[in-house]
């Protein structure tokens, strides 16, 4: 149990999960609890909603308008993503997602795509592509960033100048995490504030999803 990627995973799920207000969770899980086909916002609440039983230890920071966003985003050249602009009306920011995760604020990704550009300027090995956005911070080592041209999950650490892409696409992710919460195969420790998976139960079920 336990690692940086379960970690960065529950981290994940509870960032995008975050697009649905709060109002729209109780319709919302009355529709998945009476069988209707789920999409994957669906899939998010209803693993949200399992974090959120076990894990007190969230601090939310209140959202910021749509146009500060885009003006963020817009000025260092970056598609505004409409996925984007309202999960940081909701939320600019989610600190203790999972021990040592973090959801970044707008103004904290935007910084670090900027000290991501320079750095590629010095360095032009580093594996880092424009357009990649970080939205969650481990540790302060590791970024987990979202393609925003293709929707592919890609980590970066600059320390180990590694980069590399972990999912195809977020929805990926969704999927096989559903598939693991929904049989009930996680468990939080309050001692650590980490909600873990079995490592084993989980490469199996990352494996059929096509999850690095």
């Amino acid at each position: 149990f336990g690692s940086h990627r379960v970690i960065m995973l529950i981290g994940f799920v509870s960032v995008w999960s975050q697009l649905r207000s709060r109002k729209a969770e109780m319709p919302r899980l009355f529709v998945i609890l009476s069988g209707e086909v789920m999409d994957v916002f669906d899939k998010l609440v209803a693993i949200y909603s399992k974090i959120r039983e076990v894990n007190d230890m969230l601090q939310e920071r209140e959202g910021v308008s749509y146009e500060q966003v885009s003006s963020l985003l817009q000025a260092v050249g970056l598609h505004v993503d409409p996925l984007l602009l309202r999960m940081y009306e909701f939320r600019n920011g989610i600190d203790n997602l999972s021990a040592f995760l973090n959801f970044l604020s707008a103004e904290e990704a935007v910084q670090r795509y900027k000290d991501f550009a320079n750095f590629k300027a010095e360095f032009s090995d580093f594996e880092w592509s424009e357009g990649v956005l970080p939205i969650l911070d481990i540790n302060g080592d590791v970024q987990v960033c979202v393609d925003l041209a293709s929707g592919k999950l890609v980590t970066v650490d600059i320390e180990c100048d590694s980069n590399r892409v972990i999912a195809p696409h977020y929805s990926a992710y969704v999927d096989a995490l559903y598939e693991v919460f929904a049989a009930g195969h996680f468990k939080y420790d309050p001692a650590s504030g980490s909600i873990e998976l079995d490592d084993t139960l989980w490469r199996d079920v990352a494996n059929r999803y096509g999850i690095i």
